[in-house]
């Protein structure tokens, strides 16, 4: 199960996340998932897709690298970094045409084969843009 886990969470990057293929939403996430932001807040599903349209709208050439992922259980930890081309002002960055590139470690709780939970670690401070 730690191996199907693992993939599920891949997919989310590759498939979601870098490849913005938002349709996937329903068949990787459980309609009752939440995200737990580092800054305390929860999104529910509808947010949380609203949020990554936004980051796919802002960023182009998106390029994700999992670095590390540990399975137990039900839960998925990854190690991962993002870069890609600013279009528009995002998440406070201005400078559009410049590479950001970000890394996180999250957390996914999995149930029944779908992501049910979302815990990030991500310091925001150590955003660069290149």
């Amino acid at each position: 199960m730690s191996e199907a886990n693992k993939t599920l969470v891949a997919r989310y990057y590759k498939e979601i996340l870098e490849q913005g293929k938002l349709e996937l939403i329903g068949e990787i996430f459980d309609p009752d998932f939440h995200s737990h932001l580092s800054n305390g807040t929860d999104l529910a599903l509808e947010s949380y897709t609203g949020f990554i349209g936004a980051s796919f709208s802002a960023l182009s050439d998106i390029e994700i690298t999992i670095h590390d992922q540990i399975a137990e259980s039900d839960k998925v930890a990854t190690r991962w970094t993002a870069k890609g081309k600013l279009a528009k002002p995002f998440a406070g960055i201005s400078e559009v045409g410049k590479t950001v590139e970000v890394s996180a470690i999250h957390i996914h709780g999995i149930s029944k084969g779908k992501i049910v939970d979302h815990w990030e670690a991500i310091n925001l401070h150590a955003i660069v843009v290149k």
